[in-house]
């Protein structure tokens, strides 16, 4: 069980990166800023959507040397590796003595292909901890991770990829209700995964390999302990995971201030029988022979939710209490991707909860919060040691 408190102010100084890529729908680029000028406040027109006429603070012609408006350790994108340190530059006035400077020519189109202005983030004075590093390795080839002993980083075949291109056709068909006092929406979802990607540790290497299922009867030939048997004829490979099922949401509000939330989904997640690998018909790994038939790993078949919020507020000051509770409960699911007896992980539930005051002089909140209120013990992931 852990304990939290935290103080929060509604004006953030940090913006995450996931905005950075939600900003490409946003209206067009305006600013320019200069990457080498810590004012960073520099404009000029944008006359196209290719960087062409863009002139930075410099005077540099992005259309003829955009280069400088790059980060060069990954070539494949203009700003990876995100978070790029070359456009973070000193500022003293900044409280941590630095700030950012994207470019406009580095920034990417947005929908009406106008490059997204960079000022929201140049605003921020460094790099926050919320989010991950991103970067790219194009043609990654794990093939020969399989044996890493015999691993010769010159001998990488980039044309051999462990992993062919895994596909779902999904359907889904639904219904919603919604007034002030009561909302509903009920859903029956199917989905068809084909070389479904499947990355299961053994104990000692990792073990990569696409899931299919063949519509011929193999006879039991893929839970044998043989990776000989259980070839299929290739036109009869099929998807080799389907998950389907519902899923039911109701909100009630019968005063302003109290909300109730409620969560159901039913989900069959599992292997078809009849497993293969990859779709040209090999056999299944032998490592996988529990797989045909059971539910996916960490797939449990029901998971419920529920919530309620009261806001009262706190007298005329213009604040207001916060009470929030919310509980999960699932059904029984196997935490290993092989599904190797052991890992099972019997049902439970888990309660949360958060209290507090906010709208604290229209800017602050002042709030506590318990995840896991009952300390319950409960298994994410199991996996083999090298003696299993």
């Amino acid at each position: 069980m852990r304990f939290f408190i935290k103080i929060r102010s509604k004006h953030r100084r940090l913006l995450a990166c996931a905005a950075l890529v939600l900003a490409s729908a946003c209206g067009e680029t305006k600013t320019v800023v200069d990457a080498g000028n810590t004012a960073a406040n520099d404009t000029a027109s944008d006359t196209a959507s290719d960087g062409a006429g863009l002139v930075d603070g410099n005077g540099v012609d992005l259309a003829v040397d955009p280069a400088p408006q790059c980060e060069e350790l990954e070539p494949s994108h203009c700003l990876l590796p995100w978070p790029p340190p070359k456009f973070q530059v000193d500022d003293p006035s900044s409280p941590t003595g630095k700030r950012l400077a994207l470019p406009v020519a580095g920034m990417p189109l947005n929908a009406e292909g106008k490059r997204i202005d960079p000022a929201p983030w140049n605003r921020s004075d460094g790099w926050g901890v919320g989010f991950n590093v991103l970067t790219m390795w194009p043609d990654l080839d794990r093939s020969a991770l399989a044996n890493p002993v015999l691993f010769n980083a010159a001998a990488i075949n980039p044309a051999v990829l462990q992993f062919a291109e895994e596909t779902v056709n999904a359907y889904e068909l639904g219904a919603k209700y919604s007034t002030r006092e009561f909302g509903l929406s009920i859903a029956a979802f199917r989905q068809e995964f084909t070389n479904f990607q499947l990355n299961n540790f053994n104990g000692s290497v990792f073990l990569v390999q696409n899931v299919n299922s063949c519509d011929d009867d193999l006879g039991g030939a893929d839970r044998d302990a043989s990776g000989l048997t259980g070839a299929c004829n290739p036109d009869a490979v099929a998807p080799g995971v389907i998950a389907q099922g519902i899923e039911v949401e109701a909100t009630v509000n019968p005063a302003t201030d109290l909300g109730f939330t409620f969560g159901f989904t039913y989900s069959d997640t599992s292997y078809e029988d009849n497993l293969i690998g990859n779709d040209s018909g090999v056999p299944l790994d032998p490592a996988l022979r529990l797989l045909p038939g059971d539910n996916l790993s960490n797939a449990p078949e029901i998971v419920a939710t529920s919530s309620v919020t009261w806001t009262p507020p706190l007298g005329n000051s213009g604040m207001e209490g916060l009470v929030f509770f919310n509980v999960r409960m699932t059904s029984d699911y196997n935490t290993g991707s092989d599904l190797l007896y052991g890992k099972e992980q019997d049902g439970f539930a888990i309660v949360n909860g958060r209290v507090g005051v906010t709208n604290i002089a229209d800017r602050f909140a002042v709030e506590g919060w318990v995840q896991n209120l009952f300390d319950v013990d409960y298994t994410q992931v199991a996996f083999n040691t090298p003696f299993v």
